[in-house]
């Protein structure tokens, strides 16, 4: 049983002085991505602004939630949430954060490990009554994008208990170094390791022919780019491999068509050896992996 507050007995006493058969509500979703950017939506048909904060609701992007899964003890508790997309008059999709689309937000990974709240405000009508709340309703980061098209965008959201299946300790004694590279325990910065480039022609989504890059191949294997230029701009794409020959070849296609000139940045990848650390980045001094660790399999 949850408690019922003073300040909430007093707002649904002042309904029934006030003759109301039915308490109306929305709900506030607050989206916020590990850039640290905010997205904030409700499903009222209007905007809603609580607190100094703007709710959008009468955009072109709906968010509608389904039922909250709330299991007993430590297991993570579920909810599904989708924004439902519509057009302009014009046909264009609103851009919701920095140029992109809700669809090209999710297909980059930029909602992957958001988190997510979902809060309930209740009211009569507005200007009648003012609103009671908002009140906590669920918490979580979002798991994965299980659905993205052209109206809609589906994300499988988790409690914040998700953590707790984290391996303890998390470091594993492996020959790989357990390090991302750039990380704060790597050390690198990963400026001073940046290559400017630009798009040349003859390339594809996938395969990016890059003018004055002159790295030896594999340079920039398992690294990423991230575009300054073009209708790619401040986005990022994972590095599959790269040869002199060939040009940069991507993970996934890009969102939106390059043009030649379009300019962007490529950073080069590790593959978590300590020679590569050592020859690739002089920075064998920050190396955590275990070389001399024999392979599971190893018998004695």
């Amino acid at each position: 049983m949850k408690n019922c507050d003073a300040t909430l007995k007093a707002f649904l006493q002042l309904c029934i002085d006030l003759g109301s058969d039915e308490l109306p509500f929305c709900e506030l979703f607050t989206l916020t991505l590990t850039t640290g950017d905010v997205l904030t939506y409700t499903d009222w048909d209007a905007d809603v602004v609580i607190g100094g904060t703007r709710f959008i609701g009468s955009g072109l992007v709906i968010p509608e939630r389904g039922n909250i899964q709330s299991k007993v003890g430590t297991d993570v508790d579920e909810m599904q949430l989708s924004f439902l997309l519509g057009t302009d008059d014009n046909g264009n999709f609103a851009n919701v954060l920095r140029g992109m689309t809700m669809q090209m937000l999710a297909a980059a990974g930029w909602l992957d490990q958001a988190t997510v709240l979902v809060q309930r405000l209740f009211w009569n009508t507005p200007g009648v009554l003012p609103p009671w709340g908002p009140v906590w309703k669920f918490s979580g980061l979002v798991a994965k994008p299980s659905e993205i098209s052209r109206m809609l965008v589906h994300l499988d959201v988790v409690s914040h208990l998700q953590k707790l299946q984290r391996q303890v300790p998390n470091t594993v004694m492996s020959p790989g170094c357990p390090y991302q590279v750039f990380d704060a325990r790597c050390g690198l910065n990963a400026a001073a390791f940046g290559i400017a480039g630009a798009v040349a022609a003859g390339g594809t989504p996938m395969l990016l022919k890059a003018a004055a890059l002159v790295q030896a191949d594999g340079w920039f294997a398992n690294g990423y780019l991230v575009f300054t230029s073009g209708a790619n701009q401040g986005l990022a794409a994972s590095i599959r491999s790269s040869t002199l020959a060939n040009g940069i070849q991507l993970d996934v296609p890009l969102l939106a068509a390059v043009a030649v000139g379009d300019q962007f940045t490529a950073y080069p990848g590790c593959d978590y050896t300590d020679a590569t650390c050592a020859a690739k980045f002089n920075n064998a001094g920050n190396f955590a992996g275990w070389p001399f660790v024999p392979a599971p399999e190893t018998a004695i």
